[in-house]
């Protein structure tokens, strides 16, 4: 069993990895607008066309991603290698790459620029507090998200006023698979961003909490380590 749950592993970090590399020549090709099938080409879509078929490809990437650092935690050789790193250049950059999915769900997006650093592990860090922006923009449409950092707590604090979360469904939202109440409207939802989330920062030595009221919107905090161990 040992040896097969090794394979199966291995079988999937490969298809990941591959997988990755199709993804990476669509977004080239749309962005170049030289994708042709046929006698279509993506230059006859209209603004609104090629921004969704954009979002559909950023959503393919996601969960390509999610795959690849679900399987690389369920190893335990995967190593974490914490440093001070630049919190404000990790979500600067998830802003850019969701810019398309705030655009298209018309979502205000507030960011104050944050000066302070953080100690953790900047690739595993980027992939959890992707979770919890993708999240933001899935369940806020048409309503705004706030991203900003709390210095006196050492705390990344992610706000929205979307869907909001059922009080019975909080204690639940981190469980692996668990898509509560708000899951069932939402075709994409797979109950892993929230669980995947929470492993990483658990592994990065982070708390991370949540506060919800249905129809409100929710607030999200990550604390992080003050010092180096």
């Amino acid at each position: 069993m040992a040896e097969l749950k090794t394979d199966i592993l291995d079988f999937f970090l490969v298809w990941v990895h591959q997988i990755k590399t199709p993804i990476a020549a669509s977004k080239l090709l749309l962005s170049s607008s030289k994708l042709v099938d046929g006698c279509n080409s993506v230059s006859n879509l209209n603004t609104a066309e090629r921004q969704q078929l954009r979002a559909e490809v950023l959503q393919i990437e996601k969960y390509s991603d999610m795959a690849l650092g679900y399987l690389k935690l369920s190893n335990d050789d995967t190593e974490i290698f914490v440093d001070y790193v630049d919190l404000n250049k990790i979500i600067k950059s998830l802003l850019k790459k969701y810019a398309v999915l705030f655009i298209n769900e018309d979502i205000n997006v507030q960011y104050a620029e944050i000066e302070s650093n953080v100690i953790s592990d900047s690739n595993w860090l980027t992939l959890a507090i992707e979770q919890l922006i993708s999240n933001a923009a899935k369940y806020s449409k048409g309503e705004s998200v706030k991203i900003y950092f709390c210095d006196e707590e050492n705390s990344l604090v992610i706000q929205d006023t979307g869907i909001g979360i059922p009080e019975s469904d909080l204690p639940k939202i981190f469980d692996r698979g668990y898509s509560g109440f708000n899951g069932k409207g939402y075709r994409n939802s797979t109950g892993v961003g929230l669980y995947l989330a929470k492993k990483i920062f658990d592994r990065l030595g982070c708390c991370i909490y949540v506060e919800s009221r249905q129809g409100v919107g929710s607030e999200f905090r990550i604390f992080f380590p003050r010092d180096l161990i």
